[in-house]
């Protein structure tokens, strides 16, 4: 799918950027409406996952966008004692910043999806870093 049929699907003004419309997409094919409301934020920045992939140009920045929402949310998905707006639960304490394990997590997921694109295979990297975070229900 190009960006423009992505920007069609959204129905993001021509002024946006590539990885908005990209996030957009993302936010959509999960299930939320772009439009509504804001988006969960991404747990790393653009910069810090092509600096831990070290990539200088922004050739690849839509698919990395994509990437790092995908990755964020797979994070969150197992690190469910992480609020995910943010900041952490009480349990983690209230510092306002991503906790560093969460953001490693998804550099290594993200890593791992860049890598290797054409496999579907769940990374083992993240697993041991998220596994203390998660809240098990009984």
């Amino acid at each position: 799918m190009t960006i423009e049929e992505m920007r069609a699907a959204t129905g993001l003004p021509p002024e946006a950027t590539d990885a908005e419309v990209v996030a957009a997409y993302a936010a959509l094919m999960e299930g939320a409406a772009a439009t509504a409301g804001e988006p969960l934020p991404a747990l790393v920045t653009l910069d810090e996952a092509k600096a831990h992939l070290h990539l200088d140009d922004d050739f690849e920045d839509p698919l990395l966008q994509l990437m790092i929402v995908a990755a964020s949310d797979a994070v969150r998905d197992v690190a469910t004692a992480y609020n995910g707006a943010g900041d952490e639960a009480a349990s983690f304490g209230d510092t306002g910043e991503v906790p560093a394990r969460l953001k490693l997590a998804v550099l290594t997921r993200v890593a791992i999806m860049f890598g290797n694109r054409s496999s579907q295979e769940a990374g083992a990297g993240e697993l041991s870093m998220l596994t203390p975070l998660r809240v098990l229900e009984v």
